[in-house]
């Protein structure tokens, strides 16, 4: 992955690494490629051992038990950050490479037996070493520069504001934001023009088809209150901050449900329109042809 992007992924049974973008290639050459494939099946018999220590240290002989690793490291600028490299045991951290003594930390009491496992596995630590240090930056500034055209674009929210009456007697108010990257967004209701208020429900950010993002927040209100609620979004895509103000003075959810109903009656009412003119005619037809039987067969006589 670089930042959200998804660049490409290796199968255990081709052992064969299947680059997703152009730029990629271009950042880092069919070599390297070749020379990852080898690199990840070392990952994946490496992975085999620590799984199976983790296994025998939490007898976990039944059920479906999962081994992540997760190495990153970070650009701010033009400034190198030191990522990380761990493995994680069913969701949780289990040994960290310490860059510092060159050696894993258990980051769990369990894992111990695990640290002191890998810790003697000298050519392993030389490899995690090179990438964590090395390797990891000096990829990561290819891929910004072959990628600036997709990693440094900038898409707008769409934002829309939804009023919904509950059976309750409360007033509904929805902020749908949505079609924006980067996936960084801040998303806030507000009273008044400045009183911050807490959301109710949050769906948090979401990933739309198009590698473009979303988010929805709601909050409930009483529509007598008096106050002016605005959904305010900020985004690096924008020069000023999106306002868009929810008016729930009483009855105001029903104003904009009705401007929505009198569209949809207008169109139905064409619809029906359109259909009795059709029927009017055909009734006509009808009654022509009716008229004009009974002479045609006087005149035949």
């Amino acid at each position: 992955m670089v930042n959200d992007y998804c660049i490409g992924f290796y199968s255990s049974d081709t052992r064969k690494i299947t680059i997703l973008h152009d730029w990629i290639w271009d950042a880092v050459g069919p070599e390297y490629v070749l020379k990852k494939a080898k690199d990840s099946k070392n990952y994946y018999e490496q992975s085999m051992e620590v799984r199976e220590i983790c296994i025998q240290l939490f007898n976990h002989t039944i059920g479906v038990h999962t081994l992540q690793v997760q190495v990153s490291c970070e650009m701010r600028g033009d400034t190198a950050i030191r990522g990380l490299f761990q493995y994680l045991y069913d969701g949780q951290v289990f040994v960290t490479y310490d860059a510092e003594t060159g050696t894993w930390i258990a980051a769990v009491t369990e894992a111990i037996p695990l640290k002191q496992f890998m810790d003697t596995k000298i050519m392993w630590l030389a490899y995690v070493k090179s990438y964590h240090e090395t390797e990891c930056i000096e990829n990561l500034k290819k891929f910004i520069q072959h990628g600036k055209h997709v990693l440094e674009q900038k898409v707008p929210p769409e934002v829309r504001v939804l009023i919904r009456h509950s059976t309750d007697g409360a007033d509904i108010l929805r902020c749908h934001v949505t079609g924006f990257y980067p996936r960084d967004i801040d998303v806030t209701w507000v009273r008044d023009g400045w009183t911050t208020m807490v959301e109710t429900w949050s769906s948090g950010i979401l990933p739309n088809h198009d590698k473009t993002y979303q988010i929805r927040k709601t909050l409930e209100i009483d529509p007598k209150d008096g106050h002016t609620y605005a959904c305010v979004v900020n985004h690096s895509s924008l020069q000023k901050p999106i306002e868009k103000t929810a008016s729930v003075s009483t009855g105001s959810w029903i104003l904009g449900l009705s401007a929505a109903g009198i569209t949809i009656l207008f169109l139905l009412g064409l619809g029906l329109a359109g259909f009795l003119i059709w029927k009017k005619k055909q009734n006509l037809n009808a009654d022509e042809k009716k008229d004009r039987a009974p002479l045609s067969a006087s005149n035949s006589r």
